[in-house]
C-alpha cells in the first residue's frame, strides 16, 4: 500500500514538472556546447549542454501551478531520486546562482557499468520550478567538476 502511495506521489511530481520554454541563461566554458532544440526535442529538456568527454548539464523549467514551496519540491525530488531511482545521496546543500537561491543534491549511480555523479539543483522562482541537472562519470569529476559547477552558478533566471 505504501509503495502505491509513493508511485502516485512520484507520478504527480512528474506530471507537475511539465511546462514551457527556458527563461534561464548560462555562461559556458569553451569545451561545452549547447545542443539545438531539434537535438533535445525528443527529451523533456528545455536546454542541454555537453562536452566531448560526456559531461552534461540539463535545464528543465516547469510551471508551479500548485504554488509548492522550494522545500516542498526539494523533498519531492529527493524522494524521487533516492527511492524512485535508487541513487545514493552524497551531499545536500544550499545553492546560489547569479540570481536564484535553492538546493543542490549530489548522488552516485551507475550507468552501463560506469560510476557517475549526478547532481540536481532546484529553485522556485515565482510560478516556475527550475531544475539544473549535471552528470559526470567518476573518471571525469576532477577534470570537469569545477567547470560544471561554474555553469550551474552562472545560471540567470530572466
Amino acid at each position: 500500500m505504501r509503495k502505491i502511495h509513493l508511485i502516485a506521489a512520484l507520478s504527480a511530481v512528474a506530471a507537475l514538472l511539465v511546462g514551457c520554454g527556458p527563461n534561464t541563461q548560462f555562461t559556458l566554458p569553451g569545451d561545452f556546447v549547447a545542443m539545438t532544440d531539434e537535438e533535445i526535442a525528443w527529451k523533456d529538456y528545455d536546454w542541454k549542454a555537453v562536452n566531448p568527454d560526456g559531461a552534461v548539464v540539463v535545464l528543465r523549467e516547469r510551471d508551479n501551478d500548485q504554488k509548492g514551496s522550494l522545500d516542498f519540491w526539494y523533498k519531492a525530488l529527493k524522494k524521487e531520486v533516492v527511492e524512485g531511482k535508487g541513487y545514493d545521496l552524497l551531499d545536500d546543500s544550499e545553492m546560489k546562482t547569479r540570481n536564484m537561491t535553492g538546493r543542490i543534491m549530489t548522488f552516485t549511480t551507475e550507468y552501463g557499468g560506469t560510476p557517475y555523479q549526478y547532481a540536481v539543483a532546484i529553485f522556485v522562482v515565482d510560478d516556475t520550478i527550475v531544475t539544473i541537472e549535471t552528470a559526470l562519470s567518476d573518471e571525469n569529476i576532477e577534470k570537469h567538476g569545477d567547470a560544471v559547477r561554474k555553469i550551474v552558478e552562472s545560471a540567470y533566471f530572466d
